[in-house]
């Protein structure tokens, strides 16, 4: 229930303050008419300044929570290791999704 309601809070913060930034200065940065090549970048700002957050909520879930009931039978360096193989996957994956979206917006 913490976790919920700490989620909800952070991201009423961001949809009303980080978001509108984050994106004013990109498109004051690399102009708006670049579309595609700010949203990728937005889109990879913000996902970089929530992924300390998630990272300790899933600590948390991982090495307390599922401990403590024993489920868990992962280590630190694989924790870590799975991570890192999620974040390439998501941002190649991503980066190859987002144009093709702004496409299909920008088409209908």
């Amino acid at each position: 229930m913490l976790h919920g309601w700490f989620d909800f809070i952070v991201g009423m913060l961001f949809v009303v303050y980080v978001n509108p930034v984050f994106w004013q200065k990109i498109t004051d940065h690399f102009g708006a008419e670049n579309e595609v090549q700010c949203s990728l970048i937005w889109l990879l700002a913000l996902h970089w300044v929530t992924l300390p957050i998630n990272t300790c909520w899933s600590l948390y879930s991982d090495f307390v929570i599922e401990e403590r009931h024993g489920f868990n039978k992962k280590t630190i360096g694989l924790f870590f290791s799975d991570m890192v193989k999620a974040e390439a996957i998501s941002m190649v994956i991503g980066g190859m999704l987002i144009p093709c979206l702004i496409w299909i917006v920008h088409w209908g």
